[in-house]
């Protein structure tokens, strides 16, 4: 890999201790695809004592690549420190080398109440169940993978179960599962971590207004009201705000019809009325 084709934007500009770690972790990445990781080591030397000018340049080239790397990923101030360093000599480190381990003694370990602090940071987490689970759980990881590089480490099984214990009151269900049912030694983060994140969108989807829709719809049609709409006129005798069921005329005059429909005899009709009449007329 030359020099031209290193992506230096994924690199974390050194600055003090507290990216050191984040700094050192892609700056060996970056080297060891590069392929000069052993100058940082002291390592980057020729097989025989007297080597060739093919192997000598190789050596110089890396040399080169190592130096370069460090001093476009550092603050300004850092480059004063750099050149401070005393020239290599035959039996010495090389400059690379030496630069290499002056930020290694002055940063790695300097602070190590940010360390203690990254940790209880991460033991006192509290999970909440307010639609940010997921990225409450990356920024979880971020701090675990702190500690980490500053070596305060958790086995997998003591940050699965600081997980389960820190999960709100609507996921215990969660850890009650796994903490119960499963050998604790054996518990994987990657594993409860997806479990978390499903019963979070199960979760967001019972929530969500389609979901309301498809439940209500479900459940059967929903009945009417029984207030009439306001406004509406009783067809038989219109009068404002009045409902037909309501109407009093209505109900008189259909109470007559009734009425007069029982003093009728059976078998009687109008056309035997007007003929008696008749004959009553003649005698």
């Amino acid at each position: 890999m030359s020099s031209d084709k290193i992506n230096l934007l994924c690199i974390t500009t050194l600055t003090n201790q507290t990216n050191y770690a984040d700094w050192a972790l892609k700056i060996k990445a970056t080297a060891c695809l590069g392929n000069f990781w052993k100058a940082y080591l002291g390592k980057n030397k020729t097989s025989s004592t007297t080597p060739d000018a093919t192997k000598v340049d190789w050596v110089e080239t890396h040399e080169e690549k190592a130096i370069s790397l460090i001093l476009k990923t550092v603050s300004p101030n850092l480059h004063v420190e750099h050149k401070a360093l005393t020239a290599p000599t035959t039996a010495g480190p090389k400059i690379s080398q030496q630069y290499w381990d002056h930020l290694k003694a002055k940063y790695k370990k300097q602070d190590g109440a940010l360390s203690l602090l990254n940790f209880t940071a991460l033991v006192k987490t509290a999970l909440v169940d307010d639609g940010t689970l997921e990225a409450q759980l990356n920024i979880m990881e971020a701090t675990h993978s702190c500690c980490m590089l500053n070596e305060i480490k958790l086995e997998d099984w003591q940050y699965t179960a600081l997980l389960l214990l820190n999960l709100p009151e609507s996921y215990k269900h969660i850890s009650n599962s796994f903490l119960t049912n499963n050998d604790i030694d054996k518990l994987v983060p990657t594993t409860i971590i997806t479990k978390i994140i499903e019963t979070e969108i199960h979760h967001k989807a019972d929530l969500s207004p389609t979901a309301n829709m498809m439940h209500g719809s479900s459940a059967g049609p929903k009945r009417k009201s029984k207030k009439l709409p306001a406004g509406q006129p009783c067809h038989y005798y219109r009068k404002d705000r009045h409902w037909a069921q309501q109407c009093r005329k209505k109900k008189a005059d259909n109470a007559k019809a009734n009425s007069s429909k029982k003093k009728e005899k059976p078998g009687s009709t109008s056309l035997n009325v007007v003929k008696q009449s008749d004959a009553k007329s003649e005698v």
